[in-house]
C-alpha cells in the first residue's frame, strides 16, 4: 500500500495528514463494474439556476481512484515519479498555453510564440491593449490555420458592460478578427466571451446572455449560451464547460449538465476523459472530485492548491497547482519529480508531449531517455 504524510503550506491552516488506501483493480476492463467509490459527497447543492437540462449518461462506471483516509500512524509516504522529463523553456508567469500543429504559444505579460525552435515575444499593439481601469481575461489558442488567437473578455472597473476580446496574429502583428465569430463580433452585444478554439471539431465561442456558436468544418450551429461564463475545454471530440454550479457537455441542443448536485464550491479546473470519467479540482479546499458515471467522489489532493487537470487516458491524468504537479496512473496519485510550483496551466497533445506553466515559468515535458524511473518515496 502506498500513502503519504503531507504537510500543509502556510496560509492553508494547520498540517493535514492523509493516507492513500489500496488501489482498486480492474481499471483496464471497460465492461468491469467498479466498487462504489469511497467518500462520495452527500452535500446538497441547489439546482442550477441557468436552466440547463439534465443529460443522460452511460451506466458503465469508470475506474474509481483509491480512497484517502484521515487516520494513519505509520503510513508510507506518497511516491514521487518521473513519467516525463521536464525542461523549463521560459521564465515568465504563464496565464494560458496554446498548442498548434507546428507552433506553441503562451500568454504571459505579453504573448510569446515558439516557431522553428525559437521563442519570440509578440506584443499586443497599443490600440488593442486594455485602457485605464480595464483588465483582460483571455486565453490563447491556435485556429485551423495554425495561427494564434487571443479570445476572452475585457472588463472595466465599476462597469457591468464587458467587452469582447478577439485578436488574430497575422504577418503584420495582432489584429482584430471579429468576422471569425459571426454575430458575436458585434460591438452592440455586450457580455463576457468564453469558449475554446483549435484545429479539431468542435470550436465553441459563447457570449454570456446571448448564444454559443458551435463551429464544425461541416457548418455552424447556434445554441443558447446561458447566463454565466464557463471554463470550456475540448476533451477528445467533445466540448465540456465547467460552470460555478455545474459540469456540462455541449450538444447541438445546447449545454447539458451532469445529473445531480455538485460537491464543490469554487472549482478551478477539470478534465473529462469520457462522460463517465471526469476530474474536477478545487484549489481553496485542496480537493479533487471524480465522476464515475454514477456520482461524485471526493479526495484530498496530494499537492497544495490543485488548480488544473489534463489527461491522455484514464491511466494518464495530470494535475498541477501551487504545490507542483501530480500524476494518476489508474491506481493512485503520485507527486511528479522535477516540476516545481506554482503551476496553474497544463496542455498536452499526447502521453509523451506536455506543456505546463504558471508562476514557475513554462515547462516542456517529453519522453525520458530510456525507461521511466521507478517510484521513490520522499
Amino acid at each position: 500500500m502506498q500513502a503519504e504524510r503531507i504537510a500543509g503550506r502556510t496560509g492553508l491552516g494547520s498540517s493535514q495528514v492523509f493516507v492513500l488506501a489500496t488501489a482498486l483493480a480492474g481499471l483496464g476492463c471497460a465492461s468491469a463494474q467498479s466498487p462504489a467509490p469511497p467518500h462520495r459527497s452527500s452535500a446538497a447543492v441547489a439546482p442550477s439556476p441557468n436552466g440547463m437540462p439534465l443529460a443522460p449518461h452511460p451506466t458503465a462506471a469508470a475506474p474509481a481512484p483509491p480512497a484517502l483516509s484521515a487516520s494513519a500512524e505509520s503510513a508510507p509516504l506518497v511516491p514521487e515519479v518521473s513519467p516525463l522529463r521536464f525542461v523549463r523553456e521560459l521564465e515568465v508567469e504563464v496565464r494560458s498555453i496554446g498548442l498548434g500543429e507546428k507552433r506553441v504559444a503562451v500568454l504571459a505579460d505579453e504573448p510569446w510564440v515558439k516557431e522553428r525552435g525559437a521563442w519570440k515575444r509578440v506584443p499586443i499593439p497599443t490600440p488593442y491593449r486594455p485602457g485605464v481601469g480595464e483588465r483582460d481575461e483571455a486565453r490563447i489558442f491556435f485556429g485551423r490555420d495554425d495561427r494564434p488567437r487571443l479570445m476572452g473578455t475585457r472588463r472595466r472597473a465599476g462597469s457591468d458592460q464587458d467587452r469582447i476580446l478577439y485578436l488574430r496574429l497575422k504577418s503584420e502583428g495582432w489584429q482584430p478578427a471579429l468576422y471569425e465569430i459571426g454575430r458575436l463580433g458585434s460591438p452592440t452585444l455586450p457580455g463576457g466571451m468564453f469558449g475554446v478554439l483549435g484545429h479539431a471539431d468542435p470550436e465553441v465561442v459563447c457570449k454570456v446572455g446571448d448564444v454559443c456558436i458551435i463551429k464544425r468544418r461541416t457548418g455552424w450551429t447556434t445554441v443558447d449560451s446561458g447566463p454565466a461564463e464557463a471554463a470550456v475545454k475540448r476533451c477528445g471530440s467533445q466540448a465540456w464547460g465547467l460552470f460555478p454550479d455545474a459540469l456540462a457537455r455541449m450538444t447541438d441542443a445546447g449545454w447539458q449538465r451532469l445529473p445531480g448536485p455538485v460537491p464543490w464550491q469554487q472549482p478551478t479546473g477539470f478534465w473529462a476523459v469520457s462522460a463517465g470519467d471526469i476530474w474536477v479540482s478545487e484549489a481553496a479546499a485542496g480537493k479533487l472530485f471524480h465522476y464515475d458515471g454514477q456520482g461524485w467522489s471526493e479526495y484530498a489532493s496530494v499537492i497544495d492548491l490543485p488548480r488544473e487537470l489534463w489527461a491522455s487516458a484514464a491511466h494518464d491524468v495530470w494535475l498541477v497547482g501551487d504545490g507542483g504537479s501530480a500524476h494518476f496512473d489508474g491506481s493512485g496519485w503520485s507527486r511528479v519529480k522535477g516540476l516545481p510550483g506554482p503551476l496553474a496551466q497544463i496542455e498536452g497533445t499526447s502521453a509523451s508531449e506536455l506543456w505546463v506553466g504558471g508562476g514557475a515559468g513554462l515547462w516542456h515535458g517529453s519522453p525520458l531517455d530510456g525507461a521511466a524511473e521507478p517510484a521513490t518515496a520522499e
